[in-house]
């Protein structure tokens, strides 16, 4: 639960900081939503490994392809 809070809070700081660069830079919305799309898979690819790597897993590698993510062991 912690995790999914933490997740929440990026999210919204990310969004504030992403809406406020697209005020001053008149980037297109879109733009800032795929950004954030993004930026949730990095941060989720993180977690995905550090657990990985707590099991015991420092071997698999993570390959992203269109936000999928899969892991080669």
């Amino acid at each position: 639960m912690p995790e999914k809070k933490r997740l929440l809070t990026f999210l919204k700081e990310f969004a504030d900081r992403r809406i406020s660069k697209e005020r001053s830079d008149k980037i297109k919305k879109v733009n800032v939503v795929i950004l954030i799309i993004k930026e949730v898979a990095i941060f989720r690819q993180h977690i995905v490994t550090r657990a990985l790597n707590a099991f015991h897993y420092p071997a698999c590698q993570m390959q992203t392809l269109n936000l999928t993510t899969t892991f080669i062991c």
